[in-house]
């Protein structure tokens, strides 16, 4: 896999970026029909505390 192949893969599934361009996608997604997301670390099944605080206060407030 290349890397444009890894980063057109993580722009089409993944939420990558700034706060604002996670919020971005955040909102395509409900508008989309998403009635919610999965925060998950790439390669981890372990609640990912850190990940659901810095959503919870820099993208969250974005919506």
């Amino acid at each position: 896999m290349t890397d444009d192949d890894a980063l057109a893969f993580a722009r089409a599934f993944c939420l990558v970026g700034t706060a604002e361009e996670v919020a971005a996608r955040l909102r395509e997604t409900f508008e989309a029909g998403a009635s919610g997301v999965f925060l998950q670390h790439v390669g981890s099944y372990d609640p990912p505390h850190d990940l659901i605080e810095a959503v919870g206060g820099d993208v969250l407030p974005r919506l």
